[in-house]
């Protein structure tokens, strides 16, 4: 209704209520003249006209006015009753809109208690909602924002508590009658009306509405009506609000899940993404911090690894430790396995309070695996009680199996590669110390090697004499003081643990180790690590890596690296000490090889200068043999032909002067005579022609072996062919009658010892080289056998003489024979072509 209708329907009503006595009075005087100046004569009459004028009338008027004061009250009332419920309908609507506008929960309360304060119009108010266990204030109007009142709502005095405890309305009329009350924060700041609405849905109190006025006895049932409608949609809307705060924030822990699930299948290398994954972590969640600690199996410790948050860098330089089922939260998680979820850390016994991070008030820890093995600890910290729940936990402990398996997987591909770089400078190392002999240079080598197989920062190498007890060579590598110049006992610290144990030994802390030198000592070098050197189960001294105290322990696994590089590096210095000896004995061999080499040189040249008389001999020799035959050829021919020639014309002479007078028988006997000169004749010029074919001075070498390939033939009966391939030429009389008693030899070995049907003679002509071949399909030999045989009692002379004949000809010849395969003669003659030598027509 209009404030002007309602304004005047509230004049008409006190005009009524006015009018409602003064009009019977009126018309009761007006009745009491009427009688009196009438003068009613008799008492009947006059009892009518006191009755119906005085009390009738007016108690008539007084009747209507009363039921028009009524009527008009009614309709104020109900007009009023509408305007509530128009303006609670335009609250209702406000808070529908605003809840459908903006899910901040903030934000819509603060809009819904301003529409509150206004359709009441009351001057202060308040809206809690629950976070956890604890009721939090999420918009305020006319009320100062205190600790005290923060406090105030965690105690049983507090109004909004009880009202949240209770699940009912507290309406109080006057807060100055209530003495339990006067401490509380609404008495200090002067409300005396005050009235509590919870926030339910589905029995459940979400939060409480606080209205306050400082006037008393304000708060009527209908105010409590109203604001039981409105607290009924503005605990629909908090829980929407909450509905879609959890859904956005389980949405983000998905998407943080998933994005450190990205990362981390690519997680290579353990120390950088894991900076990533707890800055992720601490921002998307919005922790106060968080922290990643790794188990050190040496230690048995709890060693943090990666933090974010206050004090983040300052906890990972001074390398916080926890002893595993002793000290923190952490610490507990990592030794029973299991995930701890602490709201309060203030009633939680394991928790370890580090300075750096004062204002943590929960803790969740949950464990990393790898198999059923723990590897670590993934603790976030809040700076708020009860701010981690179920869902917090189900997402850190997926987030924990994805950087355990992620922190194995890196651990196990930085340990291959580890060993892959060993391996790789084990293989390096033993190609460098293998090539350096010169023994200080091997040891400093060596040590500078070893140093960076481990990635440590320096190192020191001792050789030991076991007989004498002495430390004979001693080198260090970036040591203060250096080794060389300590004087230290042979047998003293590390190294001489290590040789009196015959063992490695790993020391992670030297200031503290009960057999340190005090020469040894160096704050910057605490960690060190020692293997033998050893030589067929001899120790012949001591290697010692050293690192810094900042830096990660020496394990097992720099053990099995450094005693396989001391294997190799004791070979490399034996090898050297072995080279220093040997190459005395060397020196000495050398003289004395010296000496033999000039003697042998001087016996070599002695048998080249024989070999040479001896090859000049058998040419000579050969070629005399040539001259020879041709002599004797020629002497047969004109002499001893001769006289055969003129034998034989005598015989005819005497035959036929004797006539008729000869007898029979002598006549028998003279024919007899001739034909034996014939005879005679025949072998004598057979005899000549293999002595010295005439031919082959006249023709040529081709012309020559085709007349006796063909005198071969006829006589051997052994088919045989002559082939001649290439450009053909004539070579000096004494080269081609060599070369034609070669293949006469050769055809009468075939004849000889064959057995073969067939045969073949072949020359190829080179540009300088002639290439003979005499093939047969006979019975063949063991050429083995054959080498046996000649070697033994002097057998097979007819190869043999064969091979010095081409050998004086400055060839070669090769044998190709088998048993029952036949056998290949290759001969091979260098030659010279002229201009003007070549002559086909001689073949």
């Amino acid at each position: 209704m209009p404030k002007n209708s309602l304004d005047q329907h509230m004049q008409l009503l006190n005009r009524i209520s006015n009018l409602r006595w003064s009009i019977p009075l009126l018309v009761a005087l007006f009745g009491a003249g009427y009688v009196w100046f009438e003068r009613i004569p008799t008492p009947d009459a006059l009892l009518r006209a006191l009755v119906f004028p005085l009390l009738v009338i007016p108690a008539l008027c007084w009747i209507g006015l009363t039921w028009l004061n009524n009527a008009v009250h009614a309709a104020i009332n109900e007009h009023r009753e509408l305007a509530l419920r128009d303006r609670e309908l335009v609250v209702l609507n406000t808070i529908g809109e605003v809840a459908g506008q903006s899910l901040n929960l903030e934000a819509m309360l603060q809009v819904a208690l301003e529409r509150i304060v206004e359709l009441l119009a009351l001057p202060a108010g308040e809206i809690c909602a629950f976070e956890g266990n604890r009721l939090v204030r999420k918009a305020h109007i006319g009320t100062v924002t205190t600790e005290e009142r923060e406090i105030c709502f965690q105690r049983d005095e507090c109004v909004c508590a009880k009202c949240a405890r209770s699940n009912e309305i507290i309406a109080l009329k006057d807060l100055g009658d209530e003495n339990s009350l006067q401490n509380v924060p609404c008495a200090h700041e002067g409300f005396r009306s005050i009235i509590t609405v919870p926030l339910k849905s589905k029995d459940q109190v979400l939060g409480v509405i606080l209205l306050a006025s400082p006037q008393p006895n304000l708060f009527s049932p209908a105010d409590q009506r109203i604001l039981t409608a409105i607290a009924s949609r503005v605990a629909m809307a908090v829980e929407n609000a909450q509905l879609y705060k959890e859904a956005h924030r389980r949405a983000l822990h998905l998407e943080t899940a998933s994005s450190l699930g990205q990362r981390i299948t690519a997680l290579l290398d353990v120390d950088a993404p894991l900076t990533k994954i707890v800055n992720l972590i601490r921002d998307k969640f919005g922790y106060y911090c968080a922290h990643i600690f790794l188990v050190d199996d040496t230690t048995n410790d709890l060693v943090l690894r990666e933090a974010s948050g206050p004090g983040a860098d300052t906890l990972k330089i001074k390398g916080l430790r926890l002893k595993i089922g002793q000290e923190g939260i952490a610490g507990w998680v990592a030794h029973t396995g299991e995930t701890l979820l602490c709201n309060d850390v203030s009633r939680e016994p394991h928790y370890f309070r580090a300075e750096l991070v004062p204002a943590t008030q929960s803790e969740l820890a949950v464990p990393l695996r790898a198999g059923n093995r723990v590897i670590g600890v993934l603790d976030v910290q809040s700076d708020r009680q009860d701010a981690f729940d179920k869902e917090d936990v189900s997402t850190l402990q997926i987030l924990g199996n994805q950087v355990g398996v992620a922190v194995e997987n890196a651990r196990l591909f930085q340990e291959t590669k580890r060993r892959y770089e060993a391996m790789i400078a084990l293989h390096q190392t033993s190609l460098d110390i293998i090539a350096r002999l010169d023994t200080t240079q091997l040891l400093q080598a060596v040590l500078q090697r070893g140093t960076q197989l481990l990635d440590a920062e320096g190192g020191g190498l001792a050789l030991y004499d076991d007989e004498r007890a002495f430390n004979y060579a001693t080198v260090s590598y970036n040591t203060q003081p250096k080794w060389e110049s300590t004087g230290a006992a042979p047998l003293g610290g590390l190294v001489g643990q290590v040789i009196q144990r015959h063992e490695p030994i790993i020391v992670n802390d030297y200031p503290h180790w009960e057999y340190r030198v005090k020469e040894y000592e160096n704050p910057s070098r605490t960690r060190m690590i020692g293997v033998p050197l050893k030589w067929e189960n001899h120790i012949v001294g001591a290697m010692v890596i050293m690192n810094s105290p900042k830096s990660k322990p020496f394990d097992e696994d720099d053990v099995s690296v450094l005693a396989q590089f001391a294997d190799l590096a004791s070979i490399a210095i034996k090898n050297a000490e072995l080279h220093s000896q040997i190459k005395q004995f060397s020196q000495d061999l050398e003289l004395q090889v010296d000496a033999r080499t000039r003697e042998l040189s001087t016996a070599k040249e002695e048998i080249a200068a024989r070999s040479e008389q001896l090859r000049l001999l058998l040419e000579k020799t050969i070629r005399a043999q040539e001259e020879d035959r041709a002599r004797i050829a020629r002497d047969m021919h004109d002499d001893v032909v001769q006289l055969i020639t003129s034998a034989r014309w005598e015989i005819q002479t005497a035959e036929a002067f004797a006539g008729n007078d000869l007898k029979s028988a002598a006549r028998d006997g003279l024919k007899a005579a001739h034909e034996l000169l014939n005879e005679i004749e025949k072998q004598i010029r057979r005899a000549i022609y293999n002595l010295h074919p005439p031919v082959l001075d006249a023709v040529g070498l081709g012309s020559a072996l085709q007349s006796y390939v063909d005198q071969f033939r006829k006589i051997s009966g052994i088919a045989c062919r002559l082939e001649i391939n290439g450009n053909a030429l004539r070579l000096p009389i004494q080269i081609e009658s060599s070369i034609y008693h070669l293949v006469q030899e050769a055809l009468a070995n075939i004849a000889a010892h064959a057995e073969a049907t067939e045969s073949a003679v072949v020359f190829v002509y080179h540009e300088a080289m002639l290439d003979i071949t005499v093939e047969d399909n006979g019975c063949g030999f063991d050429q083995e056998q054959w080498l046996q045989d000649a070697r033994r009692d002097g057998s097979h002379l007819g190869l043999l003489s064969m091979q010095e004949r081409a050998k004086s000809l400055t060839g070669s010849m090769q044998v190709e024979s088998a048993a029952g395969c036949g056998t290949r003669l290759i001969f091979r003659i260098p030659i010279e072509r002229k201009i003007g030598e070549w002559t086909p027509s001689a073949f």
